[in-house]
Formats: structure tokens, sequence, C-alpha cells
């Protein structure tokens, strides 16, 4: 199920902008077609089989992207803690914990605090 070069750039436009009409504008000649018509496309091109499949792979893949987004927050958290901790690092370890569910409660009871130890040279 190889897709065609406008098949697949309509894929990457439609993740994109999330519009198949304008997706369609970019990847096809759209220029003899009357809006009717180029709905009718857009919808055609978006449901058929292997379009709907890359669509999703590609959307997957920018899920992926947010999760390794998330995981440099963390890392510029933690460099932020590691240069200071005044207010700004404090809070910078606040929002650590929260990202990493150090604050969620498990059955309804708090979690056990942990004793954590920092030493700063």
């Amino acid at each position: 199920m190889k897709l065609t070069a406008k098949e697949e750039l309509f894929c990457q436009e439609f993740v994109k902008c999330r519009n198949a009409t304008e997706s369609l504008k970019i990847a096809y000649n759209t220029s003899k077609m009357n809006a009717k018509t180029i709905n009718e496309k857009a919808s055609r091109v978006k449901n058929s089989n292997k379009v709907s499949a890359r669509i999703e792979e590609l959307e997957a893949m920018l899920l992926d992207g947010q999760i390794l987004q998330a995981k440099e927050i963390q890392i510029l958290l933690s460099d932020r803690v590691r240069e200071d901790l005044d207010s700004d690092g404090l809070k910078a370890v606040d929002i650590l914990n929260k990202m990493q569910g150090n604050y969620e409660k498990d059955n309804g009871q708090k979690r056990e605090k942990e004793t954590i130890s920092v030493t700063f040279e």
C-alpha cells in the first residue's frame, strides 16, 4: 500500500492543519475544481484506507515527539534545580514532582513523603 507523492503530501498537510480541504488544495491541482468537488475529493482521499492509515502513523509519531518534549522539560527543570535552590529552583522541584506523579493519591490516601537528600558543592 504505497502512497503516491500527492497522497503523502496530503497526509503531512492534514496532520499539520487538520483540514482535508486545505490539505487537498496544497497536495493536488485544484485550480479547475469547484468548491463542492474539492470538498468531495478531500473527503474521499482522507477516508481511503491507505491515507487514513498513514495519517494515524504520522499522528502517532507526533505523540511520541510530545512525550520526548515532556522529558526535555524535565531535563531543563532538573538543570535549573542543580544551578541554585532559590525560589525558582524550589518551584522547579515542585513542577518535577507533579510531572512525575509524586503528589498523586493512592486509594484515596496521600502518599507517604519520601526523604530526599540534596547536596550542593
